[in-house]
This record gives structure tokens, C-alpha cells and sequence, in this order.
């Protein structure tokens, strides 16, 4: 079978299939979150992170539609985010054992995060106007969804913070590259870890946008490079 080696040299060859199938899970995660961001900012969907009750609710009702589609496209992001990560794993594991560790339990709990923290939102739009009396549930269940999004924002840095470490140690990418995804990763923790403050709707979570449009930019990267490797 035909193998493929990174620039540092492995305990065991790495197939070229699955390192092509590595890099275009990568590259394709990433471009469909910032298809999905894009999408929904465009519909105006998304209410504002301090929104009220009941604009929160009109959103969800005036949207259902649209949220179902946005569901259903987190649910197949997760998967192809799975394929990326037991890839990945297997990649790093031999030239950076602790940090494709790391790698993959950040990927897992962004995994189970990422999802959790749309179903008090999923809760929303499936009762509708059935909460328009319960002004206080529906609050509670968008401030759920804020803390959820916080703990998936710490879970991608720290994923992040472990690939770019992956990265550097086997030169799949520049080093500016990868120390512009440590950046990213810093950011995206230190705005999630205040989480009370966010589940509140503070600004502090544009800071994570920062770094979670670099950890879009470094993982297409890495996706594209790690298809490259293969040739």
C-alpha cells in the first residue's frame, strides 16, 4: 500500500488516502462552518447575544425553518469534524503523542458541546409561540445556549492550540502559521472562561471571534496542506 510521510520522520507510515481523506475533512469543516456563519448572519437569524426574551422568541418563530436547516448542517459538520480528528490523531501521534492527545480531547468535547449548546435552542423553536407566556423559560434556555457556546469556544482552543503545536512539529505549515493559531486559541480561551459573563450576553465574545476566524483560516491550511502531503 502506498504511504506518505511528513517532513519529521514517523514511527509508522501514514497511508495516502488517509491522509487525503484527513486533509479534505479538515478543509471541508472549515469551509462549511463559514459557509453556515455567513448563511446565518445573512438571514439575521441570530439574535443579538443580549437580546430579550421576546426577541429571541420572534427570531425562532418568524425562523423555524431556517433553524431547522442550521441544525441539520451542525449535525453533518459534526460528523465530518469526527473524520478530521481520528485522522488527525493518527497523524501526530507518533511525532507528537501529547499533543495529538490533546488535539483529540478537545475535538471530542467540541463535539459534544458544540451540539449541546444548540438544544435549548432547539427547545425554543419547537415549542414557538407555546413560550410566548413564559418570557423567564425562555430567557433561561438562551442563556443555556450562551454558557454551551462558551464551554464549545474553550474546547476549540484547546484543540486549536494542540494542532498548531501538531503543525510546527511536523512543519506542515509555516511557523507564523502555526503561532497565529496559538494566538487564536488564547483568544478563544480567555473569552470563554469568564462563561457566566458571556451566558449573560457580554461582549467579551467578539474576542472569540477573532480567534475563531483564525482557526477557520488555520485549519483550511492545514486541510489543504495535509492533502498536498499525500501527492
Amino acid at each position: 500500500m502506498a504511504t506518505a510521510t511528513l517532513s519529521r520522520s514517523v514511527a509508522r507510515p501514514i497511508s495516502i488516502a488517509s491522509v487525503r481523506v484527513t486533509g479534505l475533512a479538515g478543509l471541508a469543516f472549515a469551509v462549511s462552518v463559514a459557509a453556515q456563519n455567513i448563511w446565518s448572519q445573512a438571514t439575521r437569524m441570530i439574535p443579538d447575544l443580549a437580546a430579550p426574551a421576546a426577541v429571541v422568541l420572534e427570531k425562532a418563530t418568524q425562523n423555524a425553518g431556517s433553524y431547522g436547516l442550521l441544525f441539520s448542517w451542525v449535525a453533518v459538520n459534526v460528523v465530518v469534524l469526527a473524520v478530521f480528528l481520528c485522522g488527525a490523531y493518527a497523524l501526530f501521534k507518533d511525532t507528537s503523542p501529547l499533543y495529538a492527545n490533546l488535539v483529540l480531547v478537545g475535538g471530542a468535547l467540541l463535539s459534544v458541546f458544540f451540539p449541546l449548546s444548540n438544544l435549548p435552542l432547539i427547545g425554543i423553536v419547537a415549542s414557538g409561540s407555546g413560550l410566548a407566556s413564559d418570557s423567564a423559560m425562555v430567557g433561561l434556555l438562551w442563556q443555556m445556549h450562551l454558557a454551551g457556546f462558551a464551554f464549545a469556544e474553550l474546547s476549540l482552543g484547546t484543540a486549536l492550540f494542540a494542532l498548531s503545536r501538531c503543525a510546527a512539529n511536523t512543519n506542515l505549515l509555516p511557523g507564523w502559521l502555526c503561532s497565529l493559531g496559538a494566538v487564536g486559541a488564547v483568544l478563544l480561551i480567555g473569552a470563554a472562561v469568564p462563561i457566566l459573563t458571556v451566558a449573560q450576553g457580554s461582549p467579551i465574545t467578539f474576542v472569540g471571534l477573532i480567534g475563531f476566524l483564525i482557526w477557520l483560516v488555520f485549519l483550511g491550511s492545514l486541510g489543504a496542506s495535509m492533502f498536498r502531503t499525500a501527492d
